[in-house]
């Protein structure tokens, strides 16, 4: 009896462990995502020009999703933007690891067909 709590108390360990991990993780890579649009911001909004009509198009950040995937060893991290107008768009943020911390590498905005794909191929997954 004593082994099998000797033995259910360190698989408790090592879950809480994991789990510890994982919200640190995770409370990493939204931080990261938060300084980039920080960084990105020109007078509180993320400014991009439309390539089609010559506009520059402001978008302003509402609202992040809690949802963190993986693709291979990188990551990818949404957020809501609206416009002048008040039209919502997705925002998706490909984050990898370096040397000295996450970095974003990639944003796409209002091009979710992008993450779309790579969910169909089987390429990104939630991170449980």
């Amino acid at each position: 009896m004593r082994l099998i709590s000797l033995v259910l108390g360190g698989f408790v360990a090592c879950s809480s462990a994991l789990a510890d991990e994982k919200t640190d993780l995770i409370a990493e890579l939204q931080l990261t995502m938060q300084r980039h649009v920080d960084q990105s911001l020109v007078d509180g909004a993320i400014q991009r020009r439309d390539f089609e009509t010559g506009e520059v198009v402001k978008y302003f950040p509402i609202d992040t999703h809690s949802m963190v995937m993986s693709l291979d060893e990188d990551y990818v991290l949404c957020l809501d933007l609206t416009t002048e107008t008040g039209s919502s768009v997705p925002v998706d943020f490909y984050i990898t690891e370096t040397g000295s911390g996450f970095r974003v590498y990639q944003t796409e905005i209002n091009n979710r067909e992008v993450l779309e794909n790579l969910m169909k191929a089987g390429r990104v997954e939630r991170v449980k």
